[in-house]
């Protein structure tokens, strides 16, 4: 729907839809909401205030990913070998012990490293259809802590587009033909804009909290939200990176959604796993 929820409708301690910029949608039977643990106490009256201050003390990590997405005029071709030109996704990083450390120590500095941590692929060799006959797609992504140094949070506009063109300069170092005529456009992801376009990635954590041990499995996000129910609220579930098993492509939302059945009397089992085909 392209809108913003500004509202989880709670009547008699259970929630019955949401409200919009736009209006209210009412909930046949429950909602089901990734509504990161900073913005819970905002998002929904009512919740037990020891559930949500344990929830806007979580943490998210430092660190995070500047992302680049790029038109290429030609595939690129990597100096590793053909392997590596149609490898879903390569390393390209110092290659000794003392400046991989060196590359930690300045990006924990909050700048960008002399020897850039990069992880890149040109998507569009698996799918040739993503662009234009002869054409390539780069995705490049590079480990930085979410606030650089000399600025903060709020100078990544002013500089990310500079460590793009660093990162450019440097990546050309693994590759045969990476020449600046190649870059027909792109477009930069900084931690910043994670945030602006997910309320799940608070302060640019793509994973959403901080992955440190003692804020996963049943501590993920708390002890009181690990069901994927919120305390005081019935047929209200959270789901999102935030919540376990974590960020990243882990399948996150199947367990959200077995709990949300259970609850409903349907059994997750019987109605989907039980003579589904398996790998």
């Amino acid at each position: 729907m392209d809108t913003e929820v500004i509202k989880v409708i709670t009547e008699g301690g259970r929630a019955v839809g949401v409200r919009t910029r736009f209006g209210e949608l009412r909930a046949r039977e429950a909602v089901i909401g990734q509504i990161h643990p900073h913005n819970l106490g905002y998002l929904v009256d009512e919740v037990d205030p020891s559930a949500t201050k344990a929830a806007s003390n979580t943490r998210v990590s430092d660190f995070s990913l500047l992302v680049v997405h790029a038109a290429l005029e030609r595939p690129l071709k990597f100096k590793a070998g053909p392997i590596a030109d149609k490898a879903v996704m390569n390393t390209c990083c110092p290659g000794n012990l003392k400046d991989l450390i060196q590359s930690y120590d300045e990006m924990n500095q909050g700048i960008l490293p002399e020897n850039i941590m990069i992880g890149s692929s040109c998507i569009s060799s698996g799918d040739e259809s993503r662009c234009l006959p002869g054409k390539s797609l780069l995705h490049c992504v590079v480990m930085c802590k979410a606030e650089p140094a000399g600025g903060g949070w709020a100078a990544w506009d002013c500089i990310k587009d500079e460590w793009v063109q660093r990162v450019f300069t440097y990546f050309s170092k693994y590759l045969e033909n990476f020449t600046p005529d190649i870059v027909c456009s792109y477009h930069v992801v900084a931690p910043s804009d994670h945030q602006s376009n997910s309320a799940s990635f608070q302060r640019g954590d793509i994973a959403g909290l901080s992955m440190a041990a003692d804020q996963m499995g049943v501590n993920r996000p708390t002890p009181a939200l690990a069901q994927y129910r919120v305390p005081g609220i019935e047929g209200l579930y959270l789901a999102g990176p935030f919540m376990h098993p974590g960020g990243g492509v882990w399948g996150g939302g199947r367990p959200v959604a077995k709990r949300v059945l259970e609850d409903l009397g349907i059994d997750f089992d019987k109605k989907f796993v039980q003579g589904s085909s398996r790998l």
